[in-house]
């Protein structure tokens, strides 16, 4: 290693999970978006899953914070901490500072996009450069975005759901609409806090909508035993939670994502029309996963979707492809 060699390093820095990728090593970083801090020291005590598996378990002297939230850095000196954490552990070797590529939603305010790279930059970054959603998602999914054909490109992630539809390197049209997976989350925990009197945490929550979470009930039903603290008695309690009892949960949200889908179609003009119809509709983010999701998507807007390979990371390999392509994006207007 060459203490004169300058990292370069893509990141995605989302509401769930934080994920990082350098050039010519590929993702070397992929945890939740969590940082564990002593509010006494002010020292980190866990980053990532192991500050996951510490919320519900705080003490008065341990904080457990998530930096990003729809979307938005909202605590900047925690997300400082998590991008100092990776780079000083994934950047060794060298006594210069990285060149960073992060992709940042495409609403972000100019306001915000210096914020960010306030971040980085105190982070221990030589460099920012910011690339939107909507083009590292396409990039990730192996697009080029420079073709004149119309794209359409849905990323459902923690915090957000972007529908953009991406052409020339231009954002033709875009929507964000304020619906994430973490708020499956909390609804998970109101129903059962209401309907069964069972008190449960957030990770306890998104177990049930991984295990069992269902956009539209499905012939065979299916059920996932759920360990809260019944708040009558105040003891541990086990019960068993159906999949279609919880169905009213996630339909609301999916239709009006595949209704905003349908209006962002009737916006453009006939020849990107004909093209999204033509190529279909690209899903990506960790939420489009759910069950019946896509299903949903393909009956009310009839036309035929596509799962991305890598479903959790492709706006991470696509900020990569940013990074690698930089001049010739910067050049074209597109970063």
């Amino acid at each position: 290693m060459s203490f004169w060699k300058t990292y370069e390093l893509a990141v995605d820095f989302g509401s769930s999970n934080l994920r990082a990728s350098i050039k010519g090593k590929g993702v070397v970083y992929n945890e939740p978006s969590v940082i564990a801090i002593n509010k006494k020291t002010k020292k980190v005590v866990a980053i990532g899953y192991k500050a996951k598996n510490i919320i519900g378990r705080e003490n008065s002297d341990i904080t457990v914070i998530s930096p990003v939230e729809k979307g938005r850095i909202v605590d900047h000196k925690a997300a400082r901490l998590m991008l100092h954490h990776i780079i000083s552990n994934y950047c060794k070797g060298t006594i210069l500072k990285p060149v960073v590529t992060a992709t940042v939603p495409k609403n972000l305010t100019e306001v915000e996009r210096k914020s960010v790279i306030t971040d980085f930059t105190l982070a221990g970054a030589k460099k920012v450069h910011l690339v939107s959603s909507p083009v590292s998602t396409s990039l990730g999914n192996g697009l080029n975005v420079t073709n004149p054909s119309g794209r359409l490109i849905v990323d459902f992630g923690g915090g957000i759901c972007e529908i953009s539809v991406v052409s020339l390197g231009t954002v033709i049209a875009h929507s964000e609409l304020n619906i994430g997976s973490n708020d499956f989350d909390l609804r998970i925990i109101d129903y059962i806090r209401n309907t069964h009197k069972i008190l449960i945490g957030k990770n306890t929550a998104e177990k049930v909508k991984i295990a069992i979470g269902c956009v539209q009930r499905q012939t065979d039903d299916e059920y996932f035993t759920v360990k809260g603290k019944d708040l009558l008695t105040g003891f541990p309690v086990s019960k068993n939670i159906s999949a279609s009892e919880l169905v009213h949960i996630f339909y609301d949200d999916v239709k009006k994502i595949a209704e905003e889908i349908t209006s962002i179609i009737m916006s453009v003009p006939f020849e990107l029309t004909v093209d999204i119809e033509s190529y279909g509709i690209i899903i990506s983010g960790n939420a489009s996963l759910l069950k019946g999701f896509k299903d949903l998507i393909d009956a009310v807007c009839s036309i035929k979707s596509y799962m991305s390979e890598e479903t959790h990371l492709s706006s991470v390999n696509g900020t990569l492809k940013a990074c690698e392509q930089r001049k010739t994006l910067i050049k074209t207007g597109i970063m």
